[in-house]
């Protein structure tokens, strides 16, 4: 007998796929066997089939919103802890933001399709919008399953998106390095969350890294299974030669490329690219730094004399393959991450990736086979990374780059986790 399709409800911020892949993960559940809605709390663009709360496309509307929430959240914040959320102006890197005391109720986001149960509720970046009251809500009008899916590590923690070495997620948030200290805003909000996440059946998804860290976790611990996830990107090769032409770039020149949607944000670390091109720069002409991401802010690099910056801004997904195309390596300097995608793309198209120990990285880079695994906010290191794919030869080069090609297949899953899911449905209990 043909199994009933299981209802599912996938719940995010914001409706971009770059920007929490709310809208991504749709196309990932199969249509004969699951029946998907969507709701988010900002709307951006003319979607269709979908819920949203707010409709953020209209500038000064957007503005409005946001501080008026923001207003909002602050005071709940207040009137819960009876001081205000201080953070620690050294937290470099873990991005705090409590997202446990929104207006948005359990009740409100079911409401906003009628007479639709979900089997499964799938939290992705839900940044703001779904508190652990809310979660807890929808659990007792539903009975569901909630699928985690890890965007970053904020579902497993008391307030920040990145733990960067903090292993506090592990035993309660107690003294928070992300806030002044003292303060037991997350030790609070950890605690809350223990509580109405308890009995909870719960799946994990999330890249190898964060299923590791979530197998740790007091909160998620106990799911019923960590589905690694890996993307794979479908890419545009380009010749490098042609890539080059397009963006500028003399053919003997040693490209090391990097960026982010803000390429002065401190977590995604920067300044070690700089600085490493720089180490570079004392011994090679012609180094080449190819930044992507928001090129029109005033930033001063302090480059050396042979180094040259070239900043195409943000380039759509064509662009972007051109770019990876058309250099020697990638920098991934971030210093707290789940990804990020970038690797996955490079690695894709055969570009090596000189990294820190992060995220998606300490499953794609194999040191000195993928690329260069440099120590922990280490310039220096991560300048003889790049020294060691300079000095390969045209040989070793095309290796390495055939091995980047064949990495994601090589670490991907062989089990889908939808696919999963739906099968083995019923081995699970809901109790």
């Amino acid at each position: 007998m043909k199994r009933r399709k299981l209802k599912v409800l996938i719940l995010g911020h914001l409706d971009t796929p770059l920007r929490g892949h709310a809208l991504s993960l749709v196309s990932q559940f199969p249509n004969e066997k699951y029946d998907v809605r969507l709701v988010v709390m900002d709307r951006c663009f003319d979607q269709e089939g979908y819920k949203y709360f707010y409709d953020v496309r209209n500038r000064l509307k957007r503005i409005f919103i946001r501080k008026t929430l923001g207003l909002i959240r602050k005071i709940k914040i207040w009137l819960y802890f009876r001081e205000r959320l201080i953070l620690n102006p050294k937290m470099e890197g873990r991005a705090f933001f409590i997202g446990d005391f929104n207006i948005i109720t359990g009740d409100d986001i079911l409401a906003k399709n009628p007479d639709f149960i979900p089997d499964l509720i799938v939290m992705a970046w839900t940044r703001t919008f779904v508190s652990s009251e809310a979660v807890r809500r929808m659990y007792e009008l539903t009975q569901a399953r909630f699928l985690f899916f890890f965007v970053d590590d904020a579902h497993l923690s008391g307030g920040c998106h990145f733990p960067v070495d903090c292993d506090g997620y592990m035993n309660g948030c107690h003294d928070c390095p992300a806030i002044i200290k003292g303060k037991k805003i997350a030790e609070k909000v950890m605690a809350d969350k223990l509580r109405l996440y308890k009995g909870i059946p719960k799946y994990i998804v999330g890249v190898p890294a964060d299923c590791r860290l979530a197998r740790k976790s007091p909160l998620l611990g106990d799911a019923l299974q960590f589905y690694n996830w890996v993307s794979d990107p479908v890419v545009e090769f380009t010749s490098k030669s042609v890539a080059r032409k397009e963006l500028g770039i003399p053919n003997g020149a040693f490209v090391a490329m990097s960026g982010a949607a803000s390429i002065t944000d401190v977590r995604k670390g920067l300044k070690y690219a700089v600085e490493a091109a720089n180490i570079l720069a004392e011994k090679h002409d012609n180094v080449y730094l190819l930044l992507l991401g928001n090129s029109a802010e005033k930033t001063d690099f302090n480059l050396h004399l042979n180094v040259k910056v070239i900043m195409p801004g943000f380039l759509d997904i064509h662009g972007l393959f051109r770019a990876f195309c058309a250099s020697d390596c990638f920098l991934n300097m971030t210093i707290a991450d789940s990804g990020p995608m970038m690797v996955n793309y490079s690695v894709a198209c055969g570009t090596p990736v000189v990294s820190f120990y992060i995220g998606i990285a300490q499953d794609l880079v194999e040191h000195k086979k993928t690329g260069y695994i440099a120590q922990f906010k280490d310039s220096v290191d991560v300048a003889r990374g790049m020294e060691f794919i300079f000095r390969l030869s045209k040989e070793e080069r095309k290796q390495m780059s055939e091995n980047c090609k064949h990495q994601i297949a090589k670490v991907k899953p062989n089990i889908d986790w939808a696919d999963d899911i739906y099968e083995n449905w019923d081995n699970y209990d809901n109790k």
